[in-house]
């Protein structure tokens, strides 16, 4: 591919981000040093520890998610993740008085200005909780309010539907879980470092020169399905985080309408929409993960009721029906790690129907009321308030 073939299948900002991830995983990984780990929470607390509990907005909340199983593998912990108005108006208070710095909740928002996630951790610390924030710096309003903090510290990228951030904030449950299950099971130093390293790898496998065939090919689905009417994504555990993640990339990047299940609960209710030939139709199917026998059973019913469909995996075509477009990705040794990266093929889908349909990301410029009057966001300046 010549260069300019190269600067035309990387013309958007987005197509451009999913690209700049493995440099910019390097600088996060470089930030979180296992030194850095050390001073961020006591031995103490992680002993004390009995229960995690995460919970973030947008794509913070997926990050928990799609870390979830790799978090209780590693440490042990009991995990809870939860929906930030959940969390803050919701959760039962008695269940964050479990004793001295236990549970430990962990708020993430790389920003940190979100009103719901500064008051999730003023709640948190009201009733006795342990805290702990991963975002940006430590000058964010969420980090002021949390006993401790992950610093990220984000190198910049374009604007466009946050690709980058996502990655970081769940490699930062990742460097999390090296420095508690350190603590927690004494493994050796060697340990860590393959873990860490178990991760990076499979970030630098997304060369350009695994992304550039992957992005020719999901240019090319966009030419077919950018006149569809709707989109459905599909994964099951760290996976499901994948799918609804991949499904908000459509609604910033060109306002699709979209929808994400788990690929049971698809089968039980979505495969009964009308027209499906008008529904494009994403699913992560892990050769390794639990659930993969009845992802394949779920794309055979996908394609026998007409429903134009991706398969995002990492197992053999010939294990799949035919008449189904499949996108091959790397695949890390242990499946709990594969949410890090195997959205990208959807979120390239997303940004070349974008392209493709003259979208403005996030109807920035669009005709209508998508902001407010005042030019505040009102996720910033929603009251707080402590129940």
């Amino acid at each position: 591919m010549n260069q300019e073939e190269m600067e035309n299948l990387f013309s958007n900002p987005l197509a451009r981000q999913v690209m700049q991830i493995p440099e910019f995983m390097q600088i996060i990984n470089q930030n979180l040093s296992f030194v850095y780990l050390m001073d961020s929470i006591t031995m103490k607390e992680i002993y004390d520890t009995k229960k995690v509990i995460i919970t973030g907005c947008g794509d913070s909340y997926l990050a928990g998610i799609a870390m979830k199983p790799l978090i209780e593998f590693l440490t042990g912990y009991e995990v809870d993740v939860c929906r930030n108005i959940d969390f803050s108006r919701y959760y039962p208070s008695t269940l964050l008085k479990k004793g001295p710095n236990s549970p430990l909740v962990i708020l993430i928002s790389v920003s940190g200005s979100v009103s719901r996630i500064v008051e999730a951790a003023k709640r948190a610390a009201y009733y006795g909780a342990n805290t702990l924030a991963i975002t940006d710096h430590k000058e964010t309003p969420l980090a002021k309010e949390c006993r401790h903090v992950l610093e990220l510290k984000t190198p910049p990228v374009e604007r466009a539907p946050g690709c980058c951030a996502y990655v970081a904030s769940c490699f930062a449950l990742l460097a999390f879980c090296i420095r508690a299950g350190r603590v927690l099971r004494s493994y050796d130093p060697a340990e860590e470092d393959r873990i860490r390293a178990t991760a990076m790898n499979y970030i630098n496998l997304f060369t350009p020169e695994v992304i550039t065939p992957m992005a020719k090919q999901m240019r090319e689905l966009a030419e077919t399905w950018k006149d569809l009417y709707s989109f459905d994504f599909v994964g099951d555990s760290g996976a499901f985080a994948s799918a609804q993640f991949s499904a908000w990339k459509c609604i910033e990047a060109f306002g699709g309408i979209t929808n994400a299940e788990d690929s049971e609960n698809w089968l039980h209710e979505n495969f009964l929409y009308m027209h499906p030939e008008k529904i494009g139709t994403v699913i992560f199917a892990d050769k390794d993960s639990p659930s993969y026998g009845r992802c394949l059973e779920t794309v055979t019913v996908m394609t026998r009721i007409g429903r134009p469909t991706l398969v995002i995996t990492n197992g053999e075509s010939k294990d799949l029906p035919p008449f189904v477009s499949v996108c091959k990705v790397p695949s890390a040794p242990d499946y709990r790690y594969n949410p890090l990266m195997q959205h990208l093929p959807a979120v390239l889908l997303s940004s070349y129907i974008g392209e493709l349909l003259g979208r403005h990301y996030y109807r920035e410029g669009d005709a209508g009321n998508w902001k407010d009057p005042s030019g505040v966001y009102p996720i910033r300046t929603s009251k707080i308030v402590i129940v």
